[in-house]
């Protein structure tokens, strides 16, 4: 049985219909795509491929762009200099694997998915995108998902049952361009650690949200909860105080304290020993004259909580 057929850094033109592009590795090419679907043609499958630059700085704008129909499934997409994939012409975009970013040498700005000019049916549904910046990258990340309409309108896209992390923004849509958006629906993905924006902020024309989970620091929900399993374990200290609504907390110095804020509280610490927990939102803390310990819980996992000593 052959292994995977390598590429290297050459580009695959497609310019025919019904034509399947897989089992094949790519790394970054030498001009602006890995696999062009020319304009014309669709029904095209690109799938089980590896798309991997090796963290090498590239001019690849995109790995993967059709105008015409395409299904591009299964795939994995490491170290992308640029974007992932890009289609105008409907399809669907199911399974694949995006791992970081940001190696491009032309200074563009990565996405994972972009969709643009694009009113067939078009489905993005159970990819797992982690779109955090690596350290070593030169431009970082953008968005994991960029469905906006500066080359034409844009509608009929599901966006469903994805795993987005980091990026500057998990999804922007409905937002960007100067064309119509319609019929664009984003339902049931999970979203989390993103640089700026779990949903970018804007009018959002034409989209429907539904079922969507923020799996972050910035859902109460989880933090609630991850709170409540640290206090059943046991609070490190005899006394606890407890903001509420953003108030201020300051401990006295009559003995160690433990003290929880959420949605921008000021914490304070005391002269005695002072544990400090962060909970929802974004929290002011301010150690005492005493020994402090700050304490982060984990979401997932509220039984498990790490702590840094000052």
């Amino acid at each position: 049985m052959r292994g995977k057929l390598s590429f290297g850094s050459g580009t695959v033109y497609v310019e025919a219909n019904n034509v399947t592009v897989k089992d094949s590795n790519f790394t970054a090419t030498t001009g602006y795509y890995a696999v062009q679907v020319q304009g014309g043609y669709g029904n095209t499958t690109v799938t089980s491929n590896t798309f991997n630059s090796e963290a090498i700085p590239a001019q690849l704008g995109c790995w993967v762009t059709s105008s015409g129909t395409v299904t591009v499934a299964n795939n994995t997409f490491i170290d992308s200099p640029a974007d992932g994939v890009d289609v105008q012409g409907g399809g669907v975009i199911s399974g694949n694997y995006f791992s970081g970013s940001g190696y491009t040498s032309d200074g563009k700005h990565p996405d994972a998915i972009w969709i643009t000019n694009s009113t067939a049916p078009m489905t993005i549904s159970d990819n797992f995108i982690d779109w955090t910046t690596n350290p070593s990258s030169i431009f970082g990340t953008n968005d994991c998902i960029r469905i906006t309409s500066e080359e034409g309108p844009v509608s009929n896209v599901t966006v469903t049952g994805n795993d987005l992390i980091g990026g500057s923004t998990s999804i922007d849509a409905g937002n960007t361009g100067s064309y119509a958006f319609s019929n664009t629906s984003i339902a049931d993905n999970y979203l989390g650690f993103p640089l700026y924006y779990n949903f970018m902020p804007g009018p959002m024309q034409g989209v429907t949200l539904s079922g969507n989970v923020i799996f972050d620091h910035t859902s109460p929900e989880y933090a609630a909860s991850a709170w409540a399993a640290y206090e059943k374990a046991g609070a490190p200290t005899p006394n606890v105080l407890v903001s509420t609504s953003g108030s201020t907390v300051s401990a006295s110095g009559t003995g160690p304290t433990t003290l929880y804020g959420s949605l921008g509280a000021h914490l304070f610490g005391g002269t005695a020993e002072n544990n400090l927990v962060a909970g929802f939102g974004r929290e002011f803390i301010f150690g005492g004259a005493g020994a402090n310990v700050f304490t982060f819980i984990n979401p997932n996992r509220g039984d498990s909580p790490r702590s840094l000593q000052a």
